[in-house]
């Protein structure tokens, strides 16, 4: 039987000299990193508050949802899904008697609290004119990127049974 050379009885002979770090390369800034549940948090209201800002401005404004559809008979395997779009619950209404806006700021189906320092418990707030709507829900955009909002973040998306993070 002939010899076989160093490149045929070494896999890794192809990488010379290169050296080998224990710590994965560090990411540029503002890329999400995926097992960051408090940045998938705040990513999920910034996107839902984008979503109320759109309708806010057109009210036919539409999402995609899917779901899984309906097993047809005799269906054997997977069931396929359906992708709809749909028009996202609206977190604003417009208060007939006084004229104003109750506006609030929502994570899944809970409430958040607005002001969470200054006025504890208070998960709603009143407003004069759609453009103040608007400036509302751009601050709370910035809110949540500075994780003004995190511990609530953190809480409302907490489900029974996992371990916190």
């Amino acid at each position: 039987m002939a010899s076989r050379g160093k490149a045929e009885s070494d896999p890794f002979a192809a990488f010379g000299d290169i050296e080998f770090g224990s710590n994965a390369p560090a990411k540029p800034g503002n890329v999400r990193i995926a097992s960051d549940p408090t940045q998938k948090g705040r990513d999920d209201v910034i996107k839902n508050v984008n979503d109320q800002i759109a309708l806010l401005k057109d009210p036919t404004y539409t999402v995609q949802r899917t779901k899984a559809g309906s097993k047809p008979p005799g269906h054997v395997g997977r069931v396929p899904s359906v992708t709809k779009d749909v028009t996202p619950r609206s977190w604003f209404y417009l208060e007939p008697r006084s004229g104003k806006y109750v506006v609030g700021i929502k994570r899944g189906v809970h409430y958040m609290e607005i002001d969470p320092v200054h006025r504890p418990g208070k998960k709603s707030a009143l407003l004069g004119s759609k453009d103040a709507v608007e400036k509302f829900y751009e601050q709370v955009i910035h809110l949540v990127e500075e994780g003004y909002y995190d511990d609530q973040i953190k809480k409302l998306g907490a489900r029974p049974g996992r371990k916190a993070a």
